[in-house]
């Protein structure tokens, strides 16, 4: 079945999920189970739906889509004109860090692409800017719901799809995130820390917390885990997160192809490891991965952009992680992503990242039941 027919099937079942103010169901965070509103998810769908129509011609898709954005405009979606409400953890913050404002500035960024809607790329600049910077530690502070700021977000994945989502910003033409954008990916190098076989590292050293006894302590600890875990729980972790974070470097890349990182041994050996059988089998024994993560496809963005292998290299290679993702995800008689996972709802609406594919030329095989 080629992929871009799959992909309008799955797009067709969400249709009839969206209510009446454009939301679309909530999800709860994968395995880390943090009860969502809709907007995380009606952000993802703004994007499918429009990928759909694009894809098809079919303006169902694209009223679909339209009816999101009204949802993401709504009070309920961001009811104090600061943060987007995001999740509903009382023990969190309801914003998810960067991490859920840059999927909403991804949203508003497409909307605006599509429709020329000049009032969502305000409110994706205005959101962006929100958000201070500390050129000390190359990091974006969390802005709550409310307006307050919350503190450094020192997951280091949200901030890498934060910039990303500047460099989306930049090439529409925003120049106010450009300062602080470029100083994060000047610094990305310094910042990122590889396991020997290339995969990027969920938390590393240090990472905002420079000179200080809390960076100390957060090495001992992490290199004591990493002995005493015979199943290395920390690496599995950053298995299942390294398309995440790999997938954002792609996007930078779109943007920004000729920046020092792209001639780096470290953005090389980043993408060359999804050669490797073993990471393959990996993906599949972390919950981090294809139940929750859409790794097949984060990784076939990244080979497609890699600028080392070859054309024919590229779509063997992104056409391989495709069908993984699919064999392990993908529920052909529903035509949703919904097997294996804890949050279906979640990992149907990611099959949104799709949209960053160069090309929907692939073919994926369906199981002969």
């Amino acid at each position: 079945m080629k992929l871009s027919d799959l992909f309008i099937a799955s797009a067709t079942t969400g249709l009839t999920d969206q209510r009446d103010d454009g939301a679309m169901p909530a999800g709860q965070n994968g395995p880390h189970g943090d009860p969502e509103t809709p907007v995380r998810c009606t952000s993802h769908w703004l994007i499918l739906f429009l990928e759909a129509y694009r894809q098809s011609g079919e303006t169902q898709f694209e009223d679909a889509s339209a009816r999101c954005l009204h949802y993401l405009k709504s009070r309920e979606a961001r009811p104090m004109g600061a943060a987007f409400f995001h999740r509903k953890n009382p023990k969190k913050d309801f914003s998810n860090g960067v991490m859920g404002q840059a999927w909403t500035i991804e949203a508003l960024v497409q909307a605006h692409r599509h429709w020329g809607d000049d009032d969502a790329l305000q409110t994706a600049e205005d959101l962006f800017n929100l958000h201070p910077y500390n050129k000390d530690v190359q990091c974006w502070s969390v802005v709550n719901v409310d307006g307050s700021i919350r503190g450094f977000d020192t997951t280091f994945n949200h901030q890498l799809w934060f910039a990303s989502m500047g460099c989306r910003l930049m090439n529409a033409g925003v120049e106010s995130v450009k300062k602080t954008t470029i100083h994060f990916i000047d610094h990305i190098e310094s910042n990122i820390d590889l396991y020997p076989d290339g995969v990027i590292q969920h938390r590393p050293y240090g990472y905002a917390r420079r000179d200080s006894p809390r960076k100390t302590t957060g090495q001992l600890v992490h290199r004591l885990k990493e002995k005493l875990r015979p199943n290395r729980a920390l690496y599995s972790h950053s298995l299942g997160y390294h398309g995440f974070n790999a997938y954002a470097i792609a996007v930078i890349k779109t943007v920004l192809p000729d920046h020092a990182l792209f001639r780096s041994d470290t953005y090389k050996k980043s993408v060359e490891l999804y050669q490797n059988g073993c990471i393959e089998k990996g993906m599949g024994d972390t919950k981090f991965g294809y139940p929750y993560n859409p790794p097949g496809i984060e990784a076939a963005v990244s080979i497609e952009k890699a600028g080392f292998l070859t054309d024919d290299e590229k779509k063997s290679l992104a056409g391989r992680w495709l069908q993984n993702q699919f064999t392990h995800s993908f529920n052909f008689k529903t035509r949703r992503m919904e097997r294996n996972t804890p949050d279906p709802v979640t990992l149907q609406a990611r099959l949104y990242e799709l949209y960053s594919l160069d090309s929907f030329e692939y073919e994926i095989e369906m199981p002969a039941d």
